[in-house]
C-alpha cells in the first residue's frame, strides 16, 4: 500500500479550521493526511487585537479557534507565516497549502506551496474569456483594493461584498447584486467561503462560480 503523504495547511488565523477541512477532506481522503497551523497559534487576544488595521490600510479577514471573525493588517502576516511554514515542514509535510488568497511573497521552504492567489490568477482568465468577472470579499472595505489587484488579471471587475462567516444576508445580497449583469463568472475571493456558499451565489445570481478552497487543494493533489 502506498504511504499517504502528509500535507501542511496554513491559515492566516488560528487553527484548526474544521470550517475549511470539510469541504477538503472528500478531496483529500484516501489519499493525503494534514496538519494544520495557523499564523495567530498562540497569540493572546491582546497581541491579536494589536494587528487590526489602521485605516485606509490593506487587510485580510480570517477566524480565530473559538469561531470569531478578526481583520487584520496584511503585513503583519509574512514572518508569523513564515515560522508557521517551518514548522510544517520540520513535522514531515511533503507539501503546504495556504488557506488565504493574499498574494504572499514565496515563503523560505524545500517543499511545494499552493497559493490560492497564483490558481485563481492562471485559471480567471481562461475561464472568463469575456474578460468580466464578479469579485465577492468579506468585508466592503476590501472591494476597491481588491478589484485593482484583478484588474491587472482581467479588463473588467466587478466587486462586491458578503461575509463568509456572519450570517447576516450580506452574501445573499452580494450574489443577487450580479444576477442581471453581463458578469461571465464569480470569483469568492477568500478561503473562508465554503462550497454550500458556492452553491448559495450560483443559484442566486445565475453565475458560474469559483471556489478558492477546492481548486487550489485539487491542483495540491496533483502535485503530491
Amino acid at each position: 500500500m502506498t504511504e499517504k503523504k502528509i500535507i501542511g495547511l496554513l491559515t492566516i488565523g488560528q487553527s484548526p479550521r474544521p470550517d475549511m477541512t470539510a469541504d477538503l477532506n472528500p478531496i483529500f481522503e484516501g489519499k493525503a493526511e494534514y496538519i494544520e497551523a495557523g499564523a495567530l497559534d498562540g497569540l493572546t487576544k491582546n497581541q491579536v487585537e494589536s494587528m487590526k488595521p489602521e485605516p485606509g490600510e490593506h487587510f485580510l479577514v480570517t477566524r480565530l479557534a473559538d469561531g470569531s471573525m478578526v481583520t487584520l493588517a496584511a503585513r503583519h502576516l509574512s514572518d508569523l507565516m513564515q515560522q508557521q511554514v517551518s514548522r510544517l515542514e520540520a513535522k514531515g509535510a511533503s507539501a503546504l497549502m495556504i488557506l488565504c488568497t493574499e498574494a504572499f511573497q514565496p515563503f523560505d521552504c524545500s517543499i511545494p506551496v499552493i497559493y490560492p492567489n497564483d490558481v485563481l490568477k492562471v485559471l480567471v482568465p481562461i475561464a472568463a474569456p469575456d474578460g468580466h468577472i464578479g469579485v465577492i470579499l468579506p468585508e466592503a472595505g476590501q472591494m476597491e483594493d481588491f478589484a485593482e489587484v484583478w484588474k491587472q488579471v482581467v479588463p473588467n471587475v466587478t466587486a462586491a461584498h458578503g461575509s463568509p462567516y456572519a450570517g447576516d444576508g450580506s452574501l445573499e445580497h452580494a450574489a443577487k447584486s450580479f444576477a442581471h449583469t453581463d458578469v461571465g463568472l464569480i470569483v469568492l475571493d477568500c478561503m473562508g467561503y465554503s462550497s454550500g456558499q458556492q452553491e448559495l451565489v450560483s443559484e442566486l445570481s445565475g453565475k458560474p462560480v469559483l471556489l478558492s478552497r477546492t481548486l487550489a487543494a485539487k491542483v495540491l493533489m496533483e502535485l503530491i
